[in-house]
Parts: C-alpha cells; sequence; structure tokens
C-alpha cells in the first residue's frame, strides 16, 4: 500500500499549535554552543552522518509559531516527543489578537534576535532577505535522511529561487497529499441543503436562490435570533480566506495560487481585476444591498465572525475548513449537527469546474526554518527530520490512538441508494478517522475530535463524535442514516 506522507508542518503544527503552545521548561538547557556555521564544520570534519547514533541529551529549542495559540508543552504527545529525541520546544505566538505575526517578526528583525526556529508564514521573505535564516541544504543531505524521503522529487520545489538554490524552509502543507473534500470557497448549513432535497447548488446563481429560501422559511434561530444569509472576516488578514481565495476558486474556477492566475502557458496574471471576478465582486454588492450579505462582513473582528458562525445563524460562508471548524466543534457540542457545513463545488457558470480538489504539487512560500541565532542547527534538523520519519508518526498518532481508543469509531456509515441518487457527490466510502483536537467550549480544554474526509462532501461530524450506540444510532435516525 502505498504510503499517506505527511507535510513536516502539519506534525509541527499538531505538536506545537495545537496540542501544545507556549509554556516552556524554563529549566532546560538551550544547548549547544557553537554557532551554525561551526557546528555543521565541525559535525562534516569528524565524519559523523545521519546513521551514527543520534543525540538525546535533554536540549531546548525556541521556536516561533505564527499560526497557533497560547498552550503548554505539557501533553502526551510532546513528552513523547521528547523522550524520543531529548528537544523540548519553547514556542511563542504571536502578540496581535488577530494572529497577525508581521509586527513581532518585523522586531525580531529590528534586533536582529530569532528564536531557533521559525514559522513566519508571509513574513518569511522579509526575514531572508535580512539574512536571518540559515540555508538548509546541506543538513537536509547530511542529517535529514527522512526529510528527503517525505518530500521525494518535490525537494526540489524548496530552493528559493533560480538565483539563490538554497532551502530556507520546509514547507508547511502537504506533500503528495490528495485532497478529497471540496473547500475554501462555498460552504452551506446541511439543513439548507437537506431542505433542498440534498440537490447541491451548481452555479453562484443556485447558490443564491438556495440562501435566499432557507432564508425565507428560517428568518430566525430557534433562539431567536435573526438569520444571517453570508458573512465574512474581512477585516485583517483573514480576508484573503473568506473573500479573496474563495473569489479566485468560484469567478475564475482557479485553483488557489494566493493572488495569482497562471494560464496554460506559465503566465502570471493579478486575478482581481479579471472580468469574473468583477463580476464575482458585483453579485456581493448585490447580496450586500439585499441584505443577505452580513453589512458588518467587512468591518467585524474575527472573532465577531467565529461567534455568529458557532451560533448556527449563519446560512452560508466562503471559508476554509481550518478556520471555522472550531466553530462545528462548538456546534455539534450544542447539538446543533444541521448547522455544520458541508462544502459545494460551486463556480459562476455552468461550464466551469471548481478547483479545489486539484492537486497542484507541494505549496511553497510558507513553512519553517532554522535561523541564525541557533546555536546547534545539525540538532535541530535531526528532530525536523525525526518529525518526517515513519518512526516520528508512529510515536504521535500511537499516543493519541492509545488515548482515544475507547470513543473512536472505525465502521462505514452507508447512505440508502434512494438518498444516494438524489447526493450524487456522496458515494459510499470507508470513513477513515483523523485525530485533531478542538477547544471544549465548556472546559476550555483541548479535546479529541474526531475528522474525516469523504469524496467531495463531509456528512454530519455527530457521526464522529458519539461514544454510545444509544447516540449512534439516535442522530442516524435524525439524518436519515443506517449505520
Amino acid at each position: 500500500m502505498k504510503r499517506k506522507v505527511v507535510s513536516l508542518m502539519l506534525v509541527s503544527a499538531m505538536v506545537a499549535g495545537m496540542l501544545a503552545g507556549c509554556g516552556s521548561d524554563s529549566g532546560s538547557s538551550k544547548g549547544g554552543s557553537s554557532t551554525e556555521t561551526g557546528s555543521a564544520a565541525e559535525a562534516s570534519s569528524s565524519g559523523e552522518t545521519a546513521d551514527d547514533a543520534d543525540d538525546k541529551s535533554p536540549i531546548t529549542f525556541e521556536y516561533f509559531n505564527a499560526d497557533g495559540k497560547n498552550g503548554n508543552w505539557d501533553n502526551p504527545v510532546a513528552k513523547a516527543i521528547t523522550e524520543a529525541t531529548g528537544v523540548t520546544l519553547d514556542v511563542s505566538y504571536p502578540v496581535a489578537s488577530q494572529g497577525d505575526a508581521k509586527e513581532d517578526v518585523a522586531l525580531m528583525i529590528a534586533n536582529d534576535e530569532y528564536p531557533d526556529m521559525i514559522y513566519a508564514k508571509g513574513s518569511a521573505t522579509d526575514l531572508y532577505q535580512a539574512g536571518a535564516l540559515i540555508d538548509m541544504t546541506d543538513l537536509i543531505e547530511k542529517y535529514g535522511p527522512n526529510i528527503k524521503k517525505m518530500y521525494g522529487a518535490e525537494l526540489e520545489k524548496l530552493k528559493w529561487s533560480q538565483d539563490d538554490p538554497g532551502i530556507y524552509q520546509l514547507s508547511y502543507a502537504g506533500v503528495n497529499q490528495k485532497t478529497l473534500t471540496t473547500g475554501g470557497s462555498c460552504q452551506i448549513q446541511w439543513a439548507a441543503l437537506k431542505e433542498n432535497d440534498y440537490k447541491y447548488p451548481k452555479t453562484l446563481d443556485e447558490y443564491e436562490k438556495m440562501i435566499k429560501s432557507y432564508l425565507a422559511a428560517h428568518p430566525k434561530t430557534e433562539d431567536g435570533l435573526d438569520m444571517i444569509g453570508i458573512t465574512m472576516s474581512a477585516s485583517d488578514w483573514h480576508w484573503m480566506i473568506t473573500l479573496g481565495n474563495p473569489a479566485g476558486l468560484i469567478a475564475d474556477a482557479s485553483p488557489d495560487n494566493g493572488q495569482w492566475i497562471i494560464d496554460d502557458e506559465y503566465n502570471v496574471h493579478y486575478k482581481h481585476v479579471t472580468d469574473e471576478e468583477k463580476e464575482y465582486f458585483k453579485w456581493l454588492c448585490r447580496m450586500y444591498n439585499e441584505g443577505i450579505l452580513d453589512p458588518n462582513f467587512a468591518t467585524q473582528t474575527d472573532d465577531d465572525y467565529i461567534a455568529k458562525v458557532a451560533s448556527g445563524r449563519v446560512v452560508a460562508i466562503t471559508d476554509a475548513e481550518w478556520h471555522y471548524s472550531q466553530c462545528e466543534a462548538t456546534l455539534v457540542a450544542d447539538g446543533k449537527v444541521d448547522q455544520t457545513y458541508v462544502g459545494l463545488p460551486v463556480t459562476l457558470r455552468e461550464d466551469q469546474v471548481e478547483k479545489a480538489l486539484l492537486y497542484q504539487g507541494t505549496t511553497v512560500g510558507w513553512g519553517i526554518g532554522i535561523t541564525k541565532s541557533c546555536e546547534d542547527p545539525v540538532r535541530a534538523i535531526k528532530f525536523l527530520d525525526y518529525l518526517c520519519s515513519d518512526e516520528g508518526r508512529s510515536c504521535i498518532t500511537g499516543v493519541l490512538k492509545a488515548r482515544t481508543t475507547s470513543s473512536m469509531i472505525t465502521d462505514s456509515h452507508i447512505v440508502p441508494m434512494k438518498k444516494l441518487q438524489k447526493l450524487s457527490l456522496i458515494r459510499i466510502m470507508q470513513r477513515i478517522p483523523v485525530l485533531t483536537t478542538t477547544l471544549d467550549s465548556r472546559s476550555t480544554e483541548q479535546v479529541p475530535t474526531l475528522k474525516t474526509d469523504s469524496h467531495t462532501l463531509q456528512l454530519p461530524k455527530s457521526l464522529l463524535l458519539q461514544t454510545t450506540i444509544q447516540q449512534k444510532k439516535k442522530d442516524a435516525k435524525r439524518w436519515d442514516l443506517r449505520c
């Protein structure tokens, strides 16, 4: 069976973002006294290779994660990784409440002081230009066999540019991954899809009609709140996620290449000036004038946006699942499963094909790098190499499985043939559970959550969170499914 390759930053984010966090082991030594150049040169002159016995003595690396929340390193996965490698992460996060790392990175550059490792998102170019990131090419060649194995032929894509072939970051994105759910463009509540007899919209006009139809039938929530047709988070960098990226997917039927469209001849065009996107933004203006688009979509904070979606009062969104998944966890916990969202392959015109499922190769530009402040880059690259290894992945998944076996559901959920004919995008499938963590709104603690991918659309997540057969059957009856 072909091994499913997982990206380095997926593992790193799980360790340092969702499961771990900021609290450091203040009693640990940062370890190592040599500079990057001296350490690498010393290792080279001694003839040490990646096959030599690895140093597992205690060491702490400072790690800045531009995409996480404050937490701590005191959890079973972190402890298992530390036990296997000797490495502890002292993790820090953006100071800005909206998670924008630009100010933090600018301060690092101004002071010329950096953490040992850094995931800076869109500020990586600033770090590169400041000479803060080291070229990891030789380190990977000598101490990164698992990194090379994981990236394979796509390792070439990590090179910074044609003029500078150095590798300064390992990509945050998946390697050889298969995207199985339509995401990042149009989503609608399952309740609205159900009322449309599970006939999903294919064009923007059909999407509009479904939203308006549901709003007319359900102007208020069960709690008495006014329903909202569409809302967005566009007052800060999240505009890219809820406005910019969806515009390209919906209007241009173009894969996500940031703010650009790349044609068949590899010519690059700024996407927001295309005729199709102008038409899409005119549609949004009309939705705003008609009261379908939230009047506060461009000024509300991201916290306001999350609160609205988590309340169950927003019929439709254009967002990436990683951004709104916390809302769905709250909805499921509150028993509002039908207010969770299903991804839709909506485009401006019927002759277009939505490209959210298209794999274009490993995404580069954002990733984790080792800085010039790291006193032991050899140990750092070995740590990253461990996270890319089969052993590292087994260590992480083994701990998680041991802690969640009692509540893990692995059997298939079969959609009746009569409903399958109506819901042509959903196929009978074997569902593979993937463990993540979400913030429990009641206890404010990280709790295990099971997610699965379908071929195109996601089935209700309550089916993955049941802990008893009775609840399982109850929810199955509610959704007219047979378990």
